[in-house]
């Protein structure tokens, strides 16, 4: 007998839900008959779902989740999911294009689909995802920039940590601290590191650096 999924999609507009469960009841109809899906509108009911399917018989398996909810972020209801040990394969979707992805993968979810890309991209991840559940998903266009934007900032030598300072290079440092759970005090260490690798002396060319990596757009005029 075939693997029974249980997916569950959280989305605050009820026509998307609509969609994306008759999109996915169609692609698993033949071999994975037997499915469940179901779907809510916040995180607050994201996160109560899959807790209360837990110790079920059928837990979820996947959750697809958009960035934008009423009530909170979607990667901060995938950090409490993952803290509390939810093991299941999560793919992010979101309308907007200044999503940021490395937010996303770094929150703990397995893959990135954008409203806006053909009802085929998000099968093919959905399918793809539910195959590999413990491996990322990305477009090949996303996949490319991803790989250049880590080949620049490895070239320099920035870590890990300094590149996620760099995502938020254009706001305030106590933001950033509380963007990254992280002392003022790390902030400004790590912003001088940065300079120091760059040879830069000022916030305004760090962040022009930043953003010739694609690490985050251009600012709006």
């Amino acid at each position: 007998m075939p693997q029974r999924y249980h997916i569950l999609i959280t989305d605050d507009h009820a026509v998307t839900r609509f969609g994306f469960l008759q999109w996915i009841r169609l692609l698993l109809k033949d071999t994975h008959p037997n499915s469940l899906f179901n779907d809510v509108g916040t995180g607050a009911e994201a996160l109560a779902f899959v807790r209360s399917e837990k110790s079920s018989d059928s837990p979820v398996t996947m959750l697809i989740i958009d960035v934008d909810l009423p009530d909170m972020l979607g990667v901060d209801v995938i950090r409490i999911l993952r803290n509390e040990g939810f093991e299941g394969t999560i793919l992010v979707v979101s309308g907007s294009n200044r999503t940021d992805i490395y937010e996303i993968l770094d929150s703990g979810a397995n893959g990135f689909v954008s409203k806006e890309q053909e009802h085929t991209v998000f099968l093919d991840a959905v399918k793809w995802l539910l195959e590999h559940p413990s491996e990322i998903w990305l477009t090949p266009t996303l996949h490319r920039r991803m790989l250049q934007s880590e080949k620049v900032l490895h070239k320099v030598g920035i870590t890990t940590a300094e590149r996620n300072v760099l995502r938020f290079i254009a706001l305030p440092n106590k933001e950033i601290g509380e963007r990254l759970a992280i002392s003022e005090s790390t902030v400004k260490k790590h912003l001088w590191n940065i300079f120091q690798k760059l040879g830069v002396e000022s916030r305004q060319e760090a962040q022009e650096f930043a953003v010739s990596a694609q690490l985050l757009e251009m600012p709006r005029r």
